[in-house]
């Protein structure tokens, strides 16, 4: 579990406890058989998350985590999203948090970056469980997109759009404008209803 995913859990238990709903956090590898069966809220990509990776496989998402470089694939548009970095000099940044920089690809040569824009996943449908109960999944290609899905929750504009969707099951790409090691904005760039 990452700082992003961390922050996630921080944004979604201030948010839900404002909203007056109570919560229980666990660890996706270690859930029991009962907490598997009430609403879920699933943060994190496959890398973080084994009940991602069955989401996924099922196919209901029409957006993919792809690797090398990581990408988020609309299937059924064709588009891939990817991360934007800042290009650093390392040598030259010496006030640069460490935990803020990664080595991404550009040109065919590996760079030092921060990441200025992430793009994420946030998706609302029944839980596979137990299909009386929700499921929402919230994924970032990087921790940034997990943590600016998690403000997603919170946002008034963005409830009120999902409600005009009229539709139980939905998904949402989003970007997140990172700067400073933090999201300061999240915005929804596809919205749709799963099918």
């Amino acid at each position: 579990m990452g700082v992003g995913d961390t922050r996630a859990v921080y944004e979604l238990t201030r948010s839900l406890t404002l909203m007056g709903t109570r919560l229980e956090i666990a660890y996706s590898s270690r859930l029991e058989d009962r907490q598997l069966e009430r609403d879920l809220i699933l943060l994190g990509g496959g890398d973080s998350n084994r009940i991602f990776s069955r989401i996924e496989e099922s196919g209901r998402l029409q957006f993919r985590f792809q690797h090398g470089p990581l990408t988020l694939r609309d299937l059924s548009e064709g588009v891939e999203y990817r991360a934007t970095f800042t290009e650093i000099d390392l040598s030259q940044a010496s006030d640069v948090p460490l935990e803020g920089v990664n080595i991404f690809e550009r040109d065919g040569r590996p760079v030092a970056g921060l990441i200025a824009a992430d793009y994420g996943v946030l998706a609302r449908m029944r839980n596979p469980y137990n299909p009386h109960r929700t499921l929402i999944l919230i994924a970032g290609l990087y921790g940034y997109g997990t943590w600016g899905g998690a403000r997603l929750i919170g946002d008034r504009e963005f409830m009120k759009r999902c409600s005009q969707l009229r539709a139980e099951e939905f998904e949402c790409l989003y970007k997140v404008e990172v700067l400073q090691n933090m999201p300061v904005a999240v915005y929804p760039v596809i919205l749709r209803a799963l099918h």
